[in-house]
């Protein structure tokens, strides 16, 4: 904040005759003085670093008065973006050790994390927890988050992931389409752009076969939805380019929904009613899910066609 005020004369009969006197005062706030002026008069006092700020009242002006009270803060700006940065650097430490990968978008320097291959072929997961966050996120050049695709899945028993499940456990499975990870989220530079890339790439080809289905039409309707909700999408992406071992007819390439989340640091993953309804809302395909015990998902996977179940 930052203002012009001109003293005028308080004691003129009709506050028409007060006609404002050449001098001036510049009022500024935000950024405390370095050095006196007597023209100049600063509202704070490092208030974002657990300093004050200043007030003046506004008769106490007029009257030519420049006393300034206080008023403490305990706002410690540097301790509030080392919490919103915090994960930044944590998978920025994991390029320097050699656990992830960083891929640059050139132009506006986006940073996507990516865990090295080592961690993968090795399981080197317990090394470091932030690894499960090393799968596409995205940052920009302030440590902001941009883009949160899902984090490490693990199949099941690897990592021990699923063994504390009975058989009678009631889960619900999610057909798993033999394609690779896309995502799309809001581009967050250029308005009414997306931000499209894969987990480890802004510019591979894989990139470019995403691209492939964002149809002018279906890239207006994920920006309506992006104007309402600042959302990561994230798609299995079927393409003829990049053939798997499951063979797909034609109608059956594309992008189908898989999940999504607000992108903020640990924002849960919406549920599969509410990924169903954003389908909709877009004219998109989903993969089959239904509700069932995990002793017969298990069961059905000794006569499974399909790669699996998540």
């Amino acid at each position: 904040m930052q203002r012009y005020l001109e003293r005028v004369d308080v004691f003129a009969t009709d506050p028409a005759d007060a006609k404002p006197a050449r001098e001036q005062f510049y009022v500024r706030g935000h950024i405390p003085g370095t050095s006196w002026q007597p023209n100049v008069v600063s509202l704070e006092a490092h208030a974002y670093q657990k300093g004050s700020l200043l007030a003046m009242r506004l008769d106490d002006f007029l009257e030519g008065k420049t006393n300034l009270d206080a008023y403490p803060t305990t706002y410690d700006f540097e301790s509030v973006q080392a919490a919103r940065v915090a994960p930044y650097k944590e998978l920025e430490s994991l390029v320097e050790q050699k656990l992830a990968t960083r891929a640059l978008e050139s132009k506006y320097g986006l940073r996507l994390y990516k865990y090295s291959k080592s961690v993968f072929y090795d399981a080197l997961w317990s090394q470091n927890p932030a690894l499960l966050r090393a799968r596409g996120h995205v940052y920009d050049v302030a440590g902001n988050l941009v883009s949160l695709p899902f984090d490490k899945v693990f199949n099941y028993k690897e990592e021990g992931a699923g063994l504390d499940l009975a058989p009678d456990t009631v889960v619900r499975a999610v057909e798993k389409l033999n394609g690779f990870l896309a995502v799309v989220s809001p581009h967050p530079v250029k308005k009414g752009e997306v931000l499209v890339h894969t987990t480890g790439s802004f510019d591979s080809k894989f990139v470019g076969y995403i691209q492939h289905y964002i149809t002018g039409a279906l890239k207006g309707r994920m920006l309506r939805l992006f104007s309402k909700r600042r959302l990561t999408l994230t798609f299995e992406c079927i393409h003829p380019e990049d053939p798997h071992i499951i063979p797909y007819t034609s109608e059956e390439q594309g992008l189908y929904l898989i999940g999504a989340r607000e992108i903020r640091q640990g924002s849960p993953l919406l549920k599969q009613d509410e990924l169903d309804a954003l389908a909709r809302e877009l004219e998109l395909k989903r993969p089959k899910h239904f509700v069932t015990t995990f002793g017969e998902l298990r069961a059905m996977l000794e006569d499974c066609r399909i790669e699996g179940y998540m």
